[in-house]
């Protein structure tokens, strides 16, 4: 075995202390099939004390001369012809690298498929049918399925972690890429040097630019970017192997960058909601829909003088109406079977089940009722029309009419007083839309047109009957904001006109009991009866007048207290006949099912999935090119060569290395088991500038040795 002191002998020895004037100098030639590939230096002669410059083209294999070169002439030494050796082994292992290379390109495609099984075989049936589709629940709101996004049944992290590996892999594989592009710059650069065509050969700066450029560094492209447009010096034109590897570098940075930008869009768009799916829910035992009774159609049966619901009393009894109880339990929100709800356009009352099993939606049919009202107090001509100083003489009127207050309608506010009850209500109704003529005798094709007259307790607002933010109109005390009057006793008085519209309804109920998609159809006469006749037997007066008491009081302008008086009418008018009511199986009934899904926007999902693939297509197109012109061209020599690894060993190893090596290792007597030198740094001193040299080592353990 050799002694550490010696160096191995294919390495020529060097007197101690030796070190050469300079660098060594690479040197460029043809790469030949069965011989070995050096890299040469091919120059401008310029002879010293002589105008005339010529071309040093004796190791170009044509010998001829490029006259298209646009390159300066440069001073320095002629190179003579590259020493010539043996043929030797070529490079062989390029189908090693090509096919390892390959393999590592088509790295995001198993991903891209383990992500598109997970989600597409994870994925959450939809039903968008009519009724009662499913929905999602993203930050406490609500909302319906977006055909823009995928419900997985898997876990947001871990999609989001496969994502995240491809666009990890997809800047990491960048210099693969560019090192089968090498193949191709490899081709370039020995087409031009067996032609001769020196304009297309890289000047030593920009062939080291070449070489960083196919190591697939970002940075290494701002160097070409800075050395193409820099203003202030003068280059060589660039060629186009130096241009072709920095287009190349730029692509597949770029692919780079929009994967990774696409997988952070994925993470921004990919989160877990709560997914609500429905199944058919077939229990038989609850029914949330309403209907009329048979007696309320039935002609035979139907009185001439009181609608199906009353019971009209006679020597002595009182007139009553149908299970009256389940009424007042209904309009006091007591009963177990019904409830008055609105909903969700905020002026349609539905009578509905007031609890539904857990999880269930349903819709059903029923019956419901909107009403508008508005204030009229002030344009019904509110005056004094007393006779006289004496309590009983003293009295307050209205005048209502068509053209002013829209209805027709006069009489004394004391007639309201004579009501009786805490809060006095009394009711008169139209026949028609115009509200001109007074009518007892009901519904018109659902419409009730009606006047409310209400009177308020005396003191119940003391700002009014103190004066204070009032106005006076004709001896009365009037609120302009809730359009109220007060007479001198205090007592206060409001005249509201109302429209009301009952309809049979088909709504929809989510699990929360609120209501939607509610969709009417006016009632006939004969179906409006029953709702109409209680309340025009006054049994919803009570009501009526504690609603308009607290919505007097709660109201904060005119057009708040017509609203809340609307809504208690409607919901005296649905109670009153809710114990009239039957109940009805329901059109259609859903169990809702609730779970955690994953939301998957689709367009960064297929937008990543489409990089993906064109990464592992790019890789195998320049694996097939780099294949293709090895076996053609042999190409692998010179591919070898555009590499630190080789320009290294041909600074610090023998050149003789280079006529066996089948493979860059082999450029290098460490790898071949010779003894091998020591690379230190070495300060020159007749110009105190530092350079890197082999040091052999002696043994000596201390870190002596010579220089060679």
């Amino acid at each position: 075995m050799p002694t550490q002191s010696a160096r191995y002998d294919a390495l020529p020895s060097l007197f101690p202390g030796h070190l050469p004037t300079r660098a060594p100098v690479s040197r460029y030639s043809a790469a030949a099939k069965g011989g070995s590939t050096n890299l040469s230096v091919y120059e401008r002669l310029s002879h010293h004390g002589s105008d005339a410059t010529a071309l040093d083209t004796s190791f170009l294999p044509s010998g001829e001369l490029d006259t298209n070169d646009p390159s300066p002439p440069v001073e320095g030494n002629t190179l003579t012809n590259p020493r010539s050796y043996a043929p030797g082994s070529m490079m062989r292992d390029y189908n090693k690298h090509i096919i390892w290379a390959c393999l590592l390109l088509l790295g995001p495609l198993p991903l891209s498929v383990v992500l598109m099984y997970l989600i597409y075989a994870n994925l959450q049936p939809r039903n968008q049918g009519a009724g009662f589709p499913d929905s999602i629940t993203v930050d406490g709101t609500n909302r319906s399925l977006s055909d823009q996004e995928y419900y997985v049944n898997y876990s947001a992290t871990q999609l989001v972690f496969i994502s995240s590996l491809s666009s990890t892999l997809a800047l990491a594989l960048v210099p693969v890429a560019m090192s089968l592009f090498g193949y191709m710059a490899a081709f370039t650069m020995q087409k031009a040097s067996n032609t001769g065509k020196s304009s297309n050969l890289p000047s030593p700066y920009q062939f080291e630019l070449a070489i960083r450029l196919l190591g697939g560094s970002f940075t290494d492209l701002y160097q070409y970017l800075k050395y193409i447009f820099h203003p202030r010096r003068k280059r060589l034109a660039a060629v186009p192997m130096l241009h072709h590897s920095a287009l190349v570098l730029a692509l597949m940075l770029s692919l780079a960058v929009c994967i990774t930008m696409v997988d952070a869009l994925l993470h921004i768009g990919t989160s877990t909601v709560q997914y609500h799916s429905t199944i058919p829910y077939l229990a038989a035992d609850f029914n949330p829909g309403r209907r009329l009774p048979t007696v309320c159609w039935d002609n035979s049966t139907l009185s001439l003088y009181a609608p199906c619901n009353i019971n009209l009393g006679g020597s002595g009894a009182r007139t009553t109406f149908s299970n009256s109880t389940e009424a007042y339990l209904t309009l006091g929100n007591q009963s177990t079977r019904n409830i008055v709800r609105l909903a969700d356009d905020g002026k349609t009352a539905v009578i509905t089940p007031p609890t539904s099993p857990s999880g269930v939606q349903f819709t059903a049919s029923s019956y419901a009722s909107s009403t508008t009202c508005e204030t009229v107090s002030k344009r019904c001509k509110p005056h004094y029309n007393g006779d006289g100083d004496c309590d009983a003489c003293q009295s307050w009127a209205y005048n209502c009419t068509p053209d002013a207050a829209g209805l027709n309608i006069s009489g004394n506010f004391s007639g309201i007083l004579a009501a009786g009850g805490d809060f006095p209500v009394v009711l008169q109704f139209f026949s028609t839309s115009s509200k001109v003529l007074n009518t007892s005798n009901g519904a018109a094709h659902g419409q009730i047109w009606s006047a409310v007259l209400f009177s308020l307790p005396a003191g119940s607002d003391e700002g009014m009957y103190r004066g204070e933010d009032t106005q006076m109109i004709s001896d009365m005390y009037y609120d302009p904001d809730k359009d109220l009057l007060a007479d001198t006793y205090g007592n206060i008085y409001g005249i509201l006109s109302c429209n009301t519209t009952l309809s049979d309804v088909t709504y929809s109920v989510r699990t929360d009991g609120s209501i939607y998609d509610a969709v009417t159809t006016p009632m006939n006469d004969t179906a409006s009866s029953p709702f109409y006749g209680a309340l025009s037997y006054s049994f919803g007066d009570p009501n009526l007048g504690t609603g308009v008491n607290l919505a007097a009081a709660s109201a904060a302008s005119s057009e708040d207290l017509a609203y809340q008086f609307a809504r208690v009418f409607d919901r005296t008018i649905l109670g009153l006949s809710a114990g009239l009511l039957p109940d009805q199986q329901a059109v259609s009934m859903f169990q809702v099912q609730t779970k955690q899904v994953a939301k998957v926007p689709v367009a960064e999902f297929v937008a990543l999935i489409v990089l993906n693939l064109v990464l592992p297509v790019v890789g195998l197109s320049l694996g097939a090119w780099a294949w293709v012109l090895c076996v053609r061209h042999g190409v692998r020599d010179v591919q070898a060569r555009l590499g630190i690894g080789a320009l290294v060993a041909g600074l610090f190893e023998d050149e003789k290395f280079n006529e066996t090596a089948t493979k860059v290792e082999d450029l290098y007597a460490e790898m071949r088991n010779y003894p091998t030198a020591r690379v230190a740094v070495k300060t020159r001193e007749e110009k105190a500038s530092q350079m890197f040299v082999a040091v052999v080592d002696d043994g000596g353990g201390g870190g002596g040795g010579r220089e060679i």
